[in-house]
């Protein structure tokens, strides 16, 4: 039964060896001759990327000053006063923008009304 046993143990050990060796020797097969070939995660960039990439030395800046972003202003919606008039009209030349400062008794737009010209 010993002998079984041992025969089996080495006979694993040469099969794990061999497999072993074979894996290195399929490497060496897969493995391109010509060394100047680059890893497939390396790429090499075009003519035209060159001549627009731009190479300088490593600095520290201040990115704050530098920082970009996307935004929107909005109206303060509690200081909004919705306006009308007391006539019916039409508006023919706005006075102020969105946005403009407004005093009491500024003129904000001028409407014309064939009811209030009548009347």
């Amino acid at each position: 039964m010993k002998k079984i046993l041992t025969t089996m143990i080495l006979s694993s050990i040469l099969l794990l060896a061999a497999c072993d060796q074979s894996d290195k020797a399929s490497d060496t097969a897969r493995a391109p001759q010509d060394q100047t070939n680059h890893h497939p995660s390396v790429v090499k960039p075009s003519d035209e990327l060159l001549a627009r990439l731009r190479l300088s030395r490593v600095e520290e800046v201040d990115w704050r000053s530098q920082l970009k972003v996307s935004g929107s202003i909005e109206l303060d919606e509690k200081r909004v006063a919705r306006v009308g008039t007391t006539v019916s009209g039409r508006v023919t030349e706005i006075k102020l923008l969105r946005g403009d400062q407004v005093k009491k008794g500024d003129v904000l737009a001028m409407v014309h009304s064939p009811v209030l010209a009548e009347a």
